[in-house]
């Protein structure tokens, strides 16, 4: 009680300190008298919170509100007050103000203009923002007829100037309009609606410069206008002028640093300024916001490449490649931040819509093509060098496109370095690259030729002599040749590899120890030089002295162990070495990154497979191909191990991927084993049809053929090329497949002889042991356990022959044997619905009734769709004592095949069911 007598007296306390409504009216008035408004505003707000209906109160709030500009709030407060029985004629002129600003265009339009309290010029004024309502609504025949209607009042106000105005508007009359609104400002300058229907006229008329400076006029009037300020900016921009637009933007971004297309106007003018950073701000904050417009991406991308961000220059002009006309600099922008990404086959496809090339632009082709031959896309590459050759003229240019071209095994290249060198003889990278090309395609005379004319021009050179020195050697002419180095030597007495040519001669000649002493003097010297220890190796693994060999490396690395030059050489000699686990172990040294030698993928993988090590080669090609994924080593190392899982759709799907970037005679021939091994004959015969004539004589291709020919039934045209197959590769499929062409030609005695024969040939071939075992079973149940058993001996774990092996026990009665086969193979396979069978019927033959049953519980469900397995089941039921359930099986399953129902009539009778 208490307390709330406390509660009751506080509440009198307060109620009679408040003021009324008409005292907080009061003061608000003195507070606009002040210009104080927002002190005003909140008066004005209490005393509506003491008398809601105050309509007074309501039309000065909302006659404040729209001198603050905040017009969605007076257009709320201004109609209350209407509504509370302020008269119209005064609020009427202020409401269609606040509907015309906030774009309340259809209440704008119901708006009465005609209130007997109003004056004609506020008719007028009124009537004009309706006239402007009906137009933006396309209400042409209203606005018409309005027109007339203020025509007709009298009344002194710009307004009536302006509606007609909007007549000759509507007349298209713009030129009469235009010329109307520059006589009514030179008495109304300043009318904000004149100026505004001024600068729209302009814009119509495309007179933008004039629009701009009504604009400007309007802002130095009304510079809180922010939506005259926005047009301003953009009509700027639009036109130019970047240094006079870009305070208005500035201005409009203080007060909304979101709005994108205020980003988007910043963007540009930072552009044109060359600030490019700011370029790029602005530009990706303007299409965060939600801004479209492909000209925001093309100056992100723009910016982003001058500043070498080629990832964002990627993302942004990717964005709107399709979309840019062909021969525009974007496309090669794009294509440049690509390569820089390592895209090189989306370079390439964005220079196909580039047709309109310059000299210029060959650099950029080169690099392509470059790129595209070192990512191992070879078809994409010879298309793009094709178009370099095109636009290739200079020395530098022509010895690029020669380059690429040898790249490619297209010999033209030597002519490209030759058009180069006669365009600068002195450019030396041109007479090296030359050079080599001449020595690689045995061109000696011309390489003699380049040699001696390098001599004349440039006798302190010492790789004239080398060259010349190098020809020489191939021509068997050693003791010229020699001459040749010894003066390259004196001009390089340094350079090992001067030194290393002329130990080679020994060798050339067969003088062996006085090669390996050159050889250890230059190790002496340079023990580190890896083509000498290359050479000492390669000297003492022809002299059967491998181990000997690798000394000298394995010392060069004690002193540099981060040398991955020497541990590539290294891992090469393990892996010659057939020490396949220090091979792994030494390139395993190797961080696997972008810089990674590609020898390290090669050495790994190989030595991964000689080891056996199937789970880790996987895993090490994944990588590889994930690194250089057109890598032809790395593809056919995949698919051989995709092969040897019998995972022949992956290996098809890798095929056809590879192939499709470069043409490879090996990756074919795997494409088209693996189209056979999936069955796809129709393909297979397709791309039989394109491999060359010599190809077909392989014996590998003779396997396809005959593969092809058997799928066609074609039995005895197969046999030949089967046996071709088998006898130059004999390996277990073209076993499999031998032995099937003899079978379907009824030459059965041959099979099994042929089987037989393999064996003894190849003891521990289980797949042979497998086919001649099953061969047997029918004959000879003992041969067919030797056979089985002699696989389990080589391969204890061999799921079909431990479950077959325990079959065939049961059968001969040795069931302790059998029982501990199959429970081997269950444990293998623990769902396998023949292992379980196997091991519960040889725990039946034992009359262990209730484990057996346990293992029939998980191998008999929905899905386990075979007759002769559940009706063994049944069996087992019934020999267990558990009749009932037994009767119930049979009941449930229907069986079609006339030898399970033979079966069940036979258990039916022998159970007495």
């Amino acid at each position: 009680m208490r307390i709330l007598l406390i509660a009751l007296g506080f509440s009198l306390l307060t109620a009679c300190g408040q003021k009324t409504s008409e005292e907080h009216f009061a003061a608000a008035q003195q507070f606009v008298a002040e210009n104080k408004l927002n002190s005003a505003v909140l008066e004005l707000k209490n005393a509506i919170q003491q008398d809601p209906k105050s309509a007074q109160a309501r039309f000065e709030l909302g006659r404040i509100y729209l001198a603050q500009k905040k017009y969605e709030s007076a257009e709320k407060e201004l109609n209350r007050a209407m509504e509370f029985g302020y008269p119209a004629s005064k609020v009427i002129p202020l409401l269609s103000q606040a509907y015309q600003n906030t774009g309340a265009y259809a209440a704008l339009s119901e708006i009465d203009h005609t209130n007997s309290g109003m004056t004609p010029e506020e008719e007028v004024e009124v009537g004009f923002f309706k006239l402007q309502s009906l137009i933006q609504l396309e209400k042409i025949e209203e606005a018409k007829t309005l027109i007339a209607e203020l025509k007709a009042i009298e009344a002194d106000s710009v307004y009536s100037g302006l509606t007609e105005v909007y007549e000759m508007v509507l007349a298209e009359n713009n030129e009469l309009a235009v010329q109307r609104v520059e006589e009514l400002k030179a008495t109304y300058p300043n009318n904000a609606d004149l100026l505004k229907l001024q600068g729209q006229l302009y814009l119509r008329l495309n007179k933008t410069e004039l629009a701009a400076q009504v604009y400007q006029e309007y802002i130095k009037a009304f510079p809180d206008d922010t939506q005259i300020v926005f047009v301003l900016a953009k009509l700027l921009v639009d036109s130019g002028k970047i240094v006079e637009a870009e305070p208005y933007v500035d201005q409009l971004l203080a007060i909304n640093e979101e709005n994108a297309l205020l980003n988007q106007l910043k963007a540009v003018i930072s552009a044109a300024k060359d600030d490019h950073p700011a370029a790029q701000k602005y530009a990706e904050k303007a299409i965060q916001s939600g801004r479209g417009d492909p000209v925001l991406r093309l100056v992100a991308g723009y910016a982003a490449y001058l500043q070498k961000d080629y990832e964002a220059a990627n993302r942004h002009l990717s964005y709107i490649a399709s979309s840019l006309p062909e021969n525009h600099p974007g496309l090669k922008m794009l294509a440049a931040s690509q390569l820089e990404l390592g895209l090189s086959s989306d370079a390439s496809d964005v220079l196909e819509n580039v047709d309109s090339l310059s000299e210029q632009d060959a650099m950029l082709f080169s690099k392509t093509g470059y790129e595209l031959i070192r990512s191992g896309n070879i078809k994409q590459a010879k298309e793009v060098v094709e178009r370099s050759a095109e636009i290739s003229r200079t020395a530098e240019d022509l010895t690029r496109l020669g380059v690429l071209r040898l790249s490619l095994n297209d010999i033209d290249g030597i002519v490209d370095l030759e058009k180069a060198l006669a365009k600068s003889p002195d450019l030396e990278v041109t007479k090296t690259t030359l050079a080599n090309a001449y020595l690689m395609t045995n061109q000696l005379d011309k390489a003699e030729a380049l040699a001696n004319e390098w001599k004349q021009n440039s006798p302190d050179d010492f790789k004239a002599y080398m060259l010349a020195g190098e020809v020489l050697s191939k021509q068997k002419q050693y003791d010229a040749a020699l001459a040749e180095y010894q003066k390259a030597d004196q001009l390089e007495p340094e350079n090992g590899l001067i030194k290393l040519a002329i130990t080679n001669l020994d060798f050339l000649k067969g003088d062996m120890a006085k090669g390996e002493a050159g050889l250890n003097d230059i190790l002496k010297r340079k023990p580190d030089f890896i083509p000498a220890l290359a050479s000492y190796y390669s000297v003492k693994k022809s002299q059967g002295l491998g181990k000997e060999g690798m000394q000298p490396a394995l010392n060069a690395k004690k002193t540099n162990p981060d040398d991955p030059q020497l541990i590539v050489l290294l891992g090469r000699m393990y892996l010659a070495q057939e020490q396949y686990q220090q091979a792994v172990d030494m390139v395993n040294q190797l961080p696997e990154n972008g810089d990674t030698p590609s020898n390290y993928w090669l050495i790994k993988g190989q030595a991964l497979l000689r080891l056996g090590n199937i789970a880790n080669a996987q895993a090490h090609y994944d990588k590889w191909l994930e690194v250089a994924p057109n890598s032809k080593q790395g593809v056919i190392g995949k698919l051989l191990l995709l092969d040897t899982e019998n995972k022949f759709a992956d290996g098809l799907k890798l095929a056809k991927s590879f192939l499709e970037v470069r043409d490879d005679l090996e990756v074919k021939l795997l494409n088209e084993h693996f189209l056979l091994m999936t069955g796809d004959f129709k393909q297979a015969q397709v791309e039989y049809d394109k491999l060359p004539d010599g190809v077909k004589e392989l014996p590998v291709v003779q396997s396809f053929k005959a593969r092809l020919l058997l799928a066609d039934k074609k039995f005895d045209e197969a046999l030949p090329y089967s046996t071709v197959a088998y006898e130059n590769l004999t390996n277990s499929r073209n076993l499999i497949m031998l032995t099937a062409n003899l079978e379907n030609l009824n030459k059965k005695s041959e099979a099994i002889s042929l089987l037989n024969k393999h064996i003894e040939q190849f003891p521990n071939d289980v797949v042979a042991r497998m086919m001649l075992a099953e061969r047997q079973i029918a004959v000879s149940q003992d041969d067919a356990i030797s056979q089985y058993e002699a696989i389990i001996a080589v391969n204890p774990n061999n799921f079909v022959v431990l479950n077959n092996l325990a079959y065939l026990y049961t059968q001969e009665g040795r069931f302790a044997e059998a029982e501990k086969h199959a429970r081997k193979a269950v444990e293998q396979k623990p769902e396998n619905p023949d292992a379980l069978d196997t091991l519960a019927q040889t725990l039946v033959k034992q009359k262990k009734y209730d484990e057996a049953l346990k293992f029939y519980d998980r191998a008999i469900n929905d899905n386990m769709k075979n007759d002769e397995i559940y009706l063994n089941y049944v069996e087992a039921l019934f020999a267990s004592g558990n009749k009932n359930l037994a009767r119930r099986k049979l009941s449930d399953r229907k069986m079609d095949d006339p030898e399970s129902v033979k079966r069940v009539l036979e258990l039916k009778k022998e159970y007495g069911v």
